[in-house]
């Protein structure tokens, strides 16, 4: 995060997205925005309301998450103990607000991990090594 703001991507006090002109980080912020898209039905505009409201929320949650998610979508592993995309937005709101109101994106990150991705993942990840 503090890439993008110094870069001039992320202004958080409007909620906005901005493109730099620079294509590398442009695709990054349009790679972004489609796996928030693709993964919780965002568009653009929930996305940037939903930054404005606690961007922390957004990329030490959410984020990680959703990558993840993807990642495992995309290489067609199993994902019997892994939810379906229009269920995970709602077991990580549901239980995110105790994690997150304000707090370091390190701390948001680590609790994300072991009470989400952990769980979501351990079979796999078993299964694989």
């Amino acid at each position: 995060m503090r890439i993008l703001r110094k870069e001039g991507v992320l202004d958080s006090k409007n909620g906005s997205l901005e493109f730099t002109g620079n294509w590398f980080i442009d695709l990054g912020i349009l790679g972004f925005v489609n796996l928030m898209e693709e993964v919780y039905g965002w568009d653009l505009e929930q996305l940037k309301k939903k930054i404005s409201q606690d961007e922390n929320k957004i990329f030490c949650a959410f984020y990680p998450v959703a990558y993840l998610y993807s990642w495992i979508k995309d290489r067609n592993l199993p994902t019997e103990d892994i939810p379906n995309s229009s269920e995970i937005e709602k077991i990580v709101t549901s239980e995110i607000e105790e994690i997150v109101t304000n707090a370091e994106c390190s701390k948001v990150f680590n609790s994300v991990w072991w009470k989400f991705i952990v769980p979501m993942f351990k079979t796999l990840w078993i299964d694989r090594k």
